[in-house]
């Protein structure tokens, strides 16, 4: 015989619940006049993609800054970002495994701008609106 079980959460525990169960796909509210952060994880435990979100989007012509954190190693130590520099030049990160580092892209237009680890082997996409 089978028994089911109920959970009753208090409000306050669903909210928390609710938070931690989606995926950051968004940046981090910021105030006016701040450069917004987003969050890319190379290597998150419960992704099929090298990198997650798998699509990262943001505003285009605004800079902002990412957070990238490495759980993987690899060529995933640097991570490739064509056009996203000054002047739409490639900028790129170096992050050592279980670290998290900050670089600041910049999208001058909307569209989709692809990403790679050094060795291309692992490619994620921004698109900026």
């Amino acid at each position: 015989m089978h028994q089911s079980v109920r959970i009753r959460l208090a409000p306050a525990a669903a909210s928390l619940l609710v938070v931690f169960a989606l995926p950051a796909i968004a940046a981090a509210s910021a105030p006016s006049g701040t450069t917004p952060v987003f969050k890319l994880i190379e290597g998150k435990a419960w992704s099929s993609y090298p990198y997650s979100p798998p699509v990262l989007h943001i505003p285009a012509g605004k800079t902002v800054a990412l957070e990238l954190t490495d759980n993987i190693g690899g060529c995933g130590l640097v991570t490739v970002f064509p056009h996203l520099g000054p002047q739409g030049k490639t900028v790129s990160i170096r992050v050592p495994v279980g670290d998290t580092k900050r670089i600041l892209i910049h999208a001058p237009k909307p569209g989709k701008y692809v990403y790679h680890c050094s060795e291309n082997m692992w490619y994620g996409e921004i698109v900026a609106e």
